[in-house]
Formats: structure tokens, C-alpha cells, sequence
């Protein structure tokens, strides 16, 4: 049976590999670092953990945001397609612009775009 090594970080390596021996203590130690930091970092959950539960436990359920938008009810910020927000985004540049054309008025040796 090999041991498995994925989990050792180089620093943690060299106390633990010794030649051809595992050090059991050290080799529990870094497991355990390893596995801190996938907790917080969110890589590895914790069944019937409030604190370090599947991020899809944080997520509505599929049904029920689905009703919230029939409903028009997700408060969401962004309203319809990805497309359409592009569009809103543009035209309103477009409309500053031109308030900006109409504030700063002639310039010399500017030209004036279409």
C-alpha cells in the first residue's frame, strides 16, 4: 500500500518524508492543515455543518427562484437578458456623450464624430 502525498506542501514534505519512512506525526499534522485550509477556503464541506456546509445549501432552490421570477420577485439588479442590459449600457453612454457634446460645446481642432 502506498501513502498518499498529494495533500504535503514542499514545507511540510521534508519533515515528513524521511528517505524511505513516513513520519506518522508530522504526516498528520500537514492532513490536517490541508485539510483547514480546503474548509475555509471552501474546496471540501462538512455534511450537517452550518459553518462549512456545500455552497449549493447557500443557493435558493432551483423551484422556488424560478417562481420568485415568474413572480418578479427576485430583486435582482439586472433585469432580463445579458444582451439587453448591454444595450441599456450603451445607449445610455451614447445619451452621455451627447450631453457631454452639448456642455463642452465647439472646440477648435476637434472634429465632431457622426
Amino acid at each position: 500500500m502506498t501513502t498518499p502525498l498529494s495533500h504535503l506542501t514542499d514545507k511540510w514534505k521534508k519533515h515528513v518524508v524521511l528517505g524511505d519512512k513516513i513520519a506518522p506525526n508530522q504526516y498528520e499534522a500537514a492532513a490536517f492543515e490541508s485539510l483547514n485550509a480546503r474548509l475555509h477556503s471552501g474546496d471540501v464541506a462538512v455534511g450537517g455543518s452550518r459553518r462549512h456546509q456545500p455552497f449549493e445549501d447557500y443557493l435558493l432552490p432551483k423551484q422556488e427562484f424560478a417562481q420568485l421570477i415568474e413572480k418578479k420577485q427576485t430583486r435582482l439588479a439586472v433585469k432580463g437578458t445579458a444582451e439587453h442590459y448591454l444595450e441599456q449600457k450603451q445607449q445610455e453612454i451614447v445619451e452621455k456623450l451627447s450631453l457631454l457634446r452639448k456642455s463642452i460645446g465647439v472646440v477648435d481642432g476637434a472634429s465632431s464624430p457622426g
